[in-house]
């Protein structure tokens, strides 16, 4: 009986780890570009989610980006330093995943 009890308290315990470890990477975003295109679009909109991290909160960044004669608006999360937090307006640097479109990355202010 005992061992019953002791073999669901470990099946609780991770599945409340497999749940937070999802949850975390959802609430983080889907991470850096890795060998990006870099590109400079124009910040539209900037808000915060309520999610922070090692006290960086997660924005939701809005920016339009050129594509050929027109431009098209991208949205995504990622947790942004303070020091770096760009305003609405603001060019901003940015990768774009060139096996998906939609994936972009905040990397800084033109420089």
């Amino acid at each position: 009986m005992v061992g019953l009890v002791i073999g669901i308290v470990i099946f609780g315990v991770v599945l409340a780890v497999v749940g937070l470890v999802f949850s975390l990477r959802r609430a983080v975003g889907a991470g850096p570009v890795k060998n990006g295109n870099p590109m400079i679009g124009q910040l539209l909109s900037i808000s915060q989610t309520g999610t922070t991290l090692n006290n960086m909160p997660q924005m939701e960044l809005v920016v339009a980006l050129p594509d050929g004669d027109a431009t098209r608006e991208v949205r995504w999360r990622q947790l942004i330093d303070i020091g770096q937090m760009p305003r609405v307006g603001d060019s901003v640097r940015v990768e774009v995943d060139p096996t998906n479109a939609s994936h972009v990355w905040f990397i800084g202010g033109p420089q």
